[in-house]
């Protein structure tokens, strides 16, 4: 079996015709981390966001969050008003008051620091995981090759 760094060089210089076995390699690891992220993020949801457990402890606070809404868009009935970011907050607000107990507001950019940090913290997740994919794959090759 050749090395990886032989077969670039192979692909490089033309010797691959089409696609090489590197780049089939590193789409079938980025469709496997995909899918990894996915089942974990829907486990997670399942087992700790939408546990009935959860949904009882997060009640009050689904239905102060309703009424906000509600007073919301019943002020802004004669204005044209976006919906979509009223319930966008909604959403927001309640992830954080059931997460942090919290409301993650509008004012001083708090929002954006939140989603900020939600987001840093997928792209950290998403870079252990595929770490742990990879030893795994590296480990069960080294195993074969015994």
């Amino acid at each position: 079996m050749r090395e990886p760094k032989e077969e670039e060089a192979e692909h490089r210089e033309g010797g691959g015709g089409g696609n090489s076995e590197v780049e089939k390699r590193r789409n079938e690891e980025d469709e496997e981390k995909k899918e990894f992220e996915h089942e974990s993020a829907k486990k997670l949801c399942m087992t700790e966001l939408l546990s009935t457990r959860q949904l009882e402890f997060s009640w009050g606070v689904r239905s102060e969050e309703r009424e906000r809404l509600l007073r919301k868009v019943l002020e802004s009935v004669s204005k044209k008003e976006d919906v979509g970011a009223e319930v966008m907050k909604l959403t927001n607000n309640v992830t954080c008051r059931v997460v942090m107990s919290t409301r993650c507001s509008e004012q001083d950019g708090e929002a954006e620091k939140v989603r900020e940090l939600v987001k840093e913290s997928y792209e950290l997740a998403a870079k252990l995981c595929f770490g742990d994919m990879l030893l795994e794959r590296v480990l069960k090759e080294h195993e074969e090759r015994r």
